[in-house]
């Protein structure tokens, strides 16, 4: 058994915590478009696109400048090789690799290296680390 990031989405209630507490962590600004998940309205409620670590990472394998390496578990990005060629967005099978015009290189959750700085806050529990 291996361990995923997962969201429950029914339990989303799209108040975006997730995405403040990414763009805060990662960037030191209040900008969820800076923000490794994304909480997107649907018609029924929300869909939260987010990098549930892929054991194949295909989005490693596409990058043709080695940006992307899987480090003790987790996808971290090369911010100095990531050329922002967006191979990488295109492999990934959940589009949850994101662009910012202000940001040198792509957006991936790298799960806090472990810390997992959003599950704590959402306050649904719709963010969960759990065995697949």
């Amino acid at each position: 058994m291996t361990k995923k990031l997962r969201v429950d989405e029914p339990l989303c209630i799209g108040c975006r915590i997730c995405e403040v507490v990414c763009s805060v962590k990662r960037f030191g600004v209040v900008n969820p478009s800076k923000s490794a998940i994304r909480v997107i309205r649907r018609s029924l409620g929300f869909s939260v696109k987010v990098c549930v670590q892929c054991e194949d990472a295909p989005c490693v394998d596409a990058c043709p400048s080695g940006a992307l390496k899987i480090d003790k578990g987790w996808i971290e990005v090369d911010y100095g090789a990531c050329t922002l060629c967006l191979s990488c967005v295109e492999a990934c099978p959940l589009g949850a690799i994101f662009r910012h015009p202000d940001v040198k290189h792509v957006i991936i959750c790298n799960a806090c290296q472990g810390r997992f700085e959003c599950i704590p806050r959402c306050p649904t529990k719709a963010i969960i680390w759990q065995e697949s």
